[in-house]
């Protein structure tokens, strides 16, 4: 089995696994998880809180805490600011978060298959090259650095747990969830955010039922390990359609 469990490391092949867009006058820190909605939800830290843009790199937000790049037992962050403040996260649908992911790095072919609605042999080769960094640098072989977009969500979360971090809120990002955030935030005094702006929308979930077929059986079984541990993890169903067809242990919808 992929060692998703047991993540000993806050910093993998790339993978930055703390970090966060932090107001420190509002006392909110998020948790982010690239492709699962982060453009939109730092624009919302950046409208409504005390949350700036870099100013030599305006894409990018200021008051961001990078990850340690030692392993935890080497070296633990100082978190200790951690609990006065108001913690979440999100996370999106396991299939769509790794297609997503790949297609980061690869968005001029993802772009055309969006459009024509077909993987290339091209396209199709680099799902199948990137599948298999992202098993074997989980399983600790693979001696490369890996795009952050390619990290698993659960690997992301995990991570940051093993430094002590517990999130006050974690959902699958949706309308109705950011409605839950704000109310929880507001019960529990802190300034709510307003409605989660769509930034630079990038939607690759059309592509997610191509990319599978694509792929070689053996790549198509490595990918739905990941995408099953996932689902088990974050308790997501999976219906009969499911690109992975009956995940075991996985409930349907």
């Amino acid at each position: 089995p992929l060692p998703l469990s047991r993540y000993p490391y806050t910093w993998l092949h790339g993978w930055a696994a703390r970090t966060f867009a932090i107001s420190h006058e509002d006392r909110v820190a998020y948790l982010m998880v690239p492709k699962a909605g982060s453009s939109s939800i730092r624009r919302a830290l950046v409208r409504d809180f005390h949350v700036r843009l870099n100013k030599r790199h305006p894409q990018r937000l200021g008051g961001i805490m990078d990850a340690n790049r030692l392993p935890v037992h080497e070296a633990k962050p100082d978190l200790g600011w951690m609990p006065a403040y108001y913690k979440f996260s999100f996370f999106v649908d396991p299939a769509s978060h790794l297609v997503g992911g790949v297609c980061e790095v690869n968005m001029l072919r993802c772009t055309r298959a969006v459009a024509t609605g077909r993987v290339e042999a091209a396209l199709a080769g680099k799902f199948e090259k990137r599948v298999w960094n992202i098993r074997d640098a989980l399983r600790g072989n693979y001696s490369g650095d890996l795009d952050m977009h390619l990290a698993p969500q659960l690997f992301l979360l995990r991570a940051a747990g093993a430094t002590g971090l517990r999130l006050d809120f974690l959902a699958r990002l949706s309308g109705a969830s950011w409605g839950d955030l704000r109310e929880d935030m507001a019960a529990r005094g802190f300034p709510a955010p307003g409605p989660l702006p769509r930034v630079h929308a990038k939607s690759y979930s059309s592509l997610v039922p191509a990319v599978f077929a694509a792929m070689r059986p053996e790549t198509r079984a490595a990918a739905c390990a990941i995408v099953r541990e996932e689902h088990l993890a974050l308790g997501l169903p999976a219906g009969p359609g499911h690109v992975c067809g009956a995940l075991p242990g996985v409930g349907g919808e």
